[in-house]
């Protein structure tokens, strides 16, 4: 994914947040820009992208640097990657212990779930794909590595379309209660080898099915930077109904608002590309 600011300063230093090279995983998605310091110039060089990742030889080379910089955008990401963990850990549950009710693990994954939707100036949820890229990489295994690099490699774009389309299908999916950690990564998976291999996008779930199209079209045709739950308000599908309900009860107790602060977004000053 392209960035705006390539090159920063030295003074800039203040901003940035380190991270000891060991500590980078392979093949996961980078939640900001990721810079190198060269003392010979003083300057932080970016060398990854937000959603790109490390391969296992990347991060062998870089090893003698010891310290990578990420932007501090990385804070902003932070609660969405927190949220991600906490479901993934529920959907983890302990065999030896005894699990929660289908009802019960519905309801405390939802709570979780409204922490990640700002309410807008509408009154209604938003969030950015990018936000949801961030945190279903962080709540599901990794992707097929072979194919993820293959298609990075290959074609930059479509690897970056395959990511936000597969982990919109994931997050619907947790929204409809879908709430199998196997099920969950097939289903990122498939989706992601789909839109790689530039097919037709078919899940077997029917209301996921519809409202994945939905939501898409949305985001990719009609070129909006955000998903907006309000227009579910609206419809009259069966299937938006289905999600209306739960979302209704995020817009009303669960989603963060004004006092949470602004909504997050990567654009603008407060992102990672220019508005």
């Amino acid at each position: 994914m392209e960035f705006s600011k390539k090159k920063l300063t030295q003074e800039s230093a203040l901003q940035m947040r380190a991270s000891p090279m060991s500590s980078i995983r392979p093949y996961r998605l980078l939640s900001a820009p990721a810079y190198l310091f060269m003392k010979m110039n003083g300057k932080f060089v970016g060398i990854k992208g937000p959603l790109d990742f490390f391969t296992p030889e990347e991060l062998e080379k870089l090893k003698p640097f010891e310290t990578l910089y990420f932007t501090d955008f990385v804070d902003t990401a932070l609660p969405f990657q927190s949220v991600a963990r906490s479901i993934r850990s529920l959907l983890l549950w302990d065999p030896a212990v005894l699990p929660p009710t289908p009802y019960e693990m519905s309801d405390a994954v939802l709570r979780l779930l409204g922490k990640v939707w700002w309410k807008d100036a509408s009154g209604w949820p938003v969030i950015e794909p990018y936000f949801v890229s961030i945190f279903v990489d962080e709540l599901c295994d990794a992707l097929p590595t072979d194919l993820l690099r293959q298609l990075r490699d290959d074609n930059l774009s479509l690897c970056d379309e395959a990511i936000f389309k597969s982990s919109i299908a994931v997050f619907l999916a947790l929204h409809l209660a879908h709430n199998e950690i196997t099920y969950l990564n097939k289903l990122r998976a498939d989706v992601f080898q789909q839109v790689a291999k530039k097919e037709k996008i078919q899940i077997k779930d029917q209301d996921l099915n519809y409202l994945y199209h939905e939501w898409v079209e949305r985001i990719f045709s009609l070129n909006h930077k955000k998903i907006q739950s309000a227009y579910l308000s609206e419809s009259k599908n069966s299937s938006s109904m289905k999600l209306l309900g739960r979302m209704t009860r995020i817009k009303n107790v669960l989603a963060r608002g004004a006092s949470d602060g602004p909504v997050p977004t990567i654009y603008g000053a407060r992102g990672v590309i220019d508005a």
